[in-house]
């Protein structure tokens, strides 16, 4: 095993992480590739990407590597051409008519996970009553849990973990109310949950909570990492990954997705890593 690089100063840097042990086999790879390779992240803003590009970037200069946000219409059909990877989310059982064509990779599941107070006097809450609560068609739980307090709405701002999830599975096309307050990570949304016995919040997966803080179950599922990966949990999404093209060079950077490294890089970025199995696929280059 060896290192990669040994102090990146990127977004994965930012969130403490350093890269090692890809295998010398994949290393050697990485650092004689040469040409191109355009990516259209359909998402934006992905963060594991744009952290494993750079993270390739660093290795070899000879490479030239693109990120470009562009829609899923784009992508797939006004410039499929283009793209040698694109990287989209959807739900596990989406009938995705525009998902892409070519070899598919799952290098991350998303999370909205529901943070509450732990002496909220209940544990757990209905989707619908999440869309009443975050389009301002409430402001007291006295419908949900019989007390008239007022509800303190906490969030997390796009591109973070959650935000996306939250607002295609539970607003739909509603927007947001102008009550919540917004921070960049789930942990954030979390604190300022702890304040208050009704205050409600939502983000990515977070490992490390406040004492005071717990989880929601969401239409009877606990957010667990095994009922996140296994599409259990109501409130999920999938961030794949779709070789487009012949590019070899694709097929290095899927096969760069399914390394420990980047799996902390997932994990560290407030989704949880998806299993090891449904991550392999057949990428060798030819």
């Amino acid at each position: 095993m060896m290192n990669i690089i040994k102090n990146l100063i990127c977004f994965a840097a930012a969130a403490g992480t350093a890269f090692a042990a890809c295998g010398d086999d994949l290393e050697a790879e990485l650092k004689s590739a040469s040409g191109k390779l355009a990516i259209a992240d359909t998402i934006g803003g992905e963060p594991v990407v744009k952290t494993m590009a750079l993270a390739w970037a660093a290795i070899n200069p000879n490479l030239e590597i693109t990120i470009e946000k562009k829609s899923l219409l784009q992508a797939t059909e006004e410039e499929k051409d283009k793209y040698d990877l694109v990287i989209y989310s959807r739900t596990p059982d989406d009938d995705f008519a525009l998902e892409p064509q070519g070899e598919k990779f799952c290098y991350a599941v998303e999370p909205a996970v529901i943070y509450i107070n732990k002496n909220f006097p209940a544990d757990n809450i209905s989707i619908q009553d999440l869309s009443r609560i975050f389009c301002g068609d409430i402001d007291s739980w006295e419908s949900i849990t019989g007390s008239p307090y007022s509800i303190r709405r906490y969030g997390v701002v796009f591109p973070a973990a959650g935000e996306r999830v939250f607002r295609h599975l539970v607003l739909g096309q509603l927007g947001y109310c102008d009550a919540i307050s917004c921070s960049a990570a789930a942990y954030d949304v979390a604190v300022n949950c702890s304040g208050s016995q009704y205050a409600i919040g939502f983000g990515g997966y977070s490992g490390l909570l406040p004492e005071e803080v717990k989880t929601l179950k969401v239409d009877g599922i606990e957010p667990s990492p095994d009922a996140i990966v296994l599409g259990q949990y109501p409130l999920t999404h999938r961030r794949m990954a779709a070789v487009t093209s012949g590019n070899d060079n694709a097929k290095l950077f899927v096969r760069l997705l399914n390394t420990p490294e980047c799996r902390e890089v997932v994990a560290q970025s407030e989704f949880v890593p998806p299993l090891v199995a449904e991550a392999n696929v057949s990428t060798e280059t030819k």
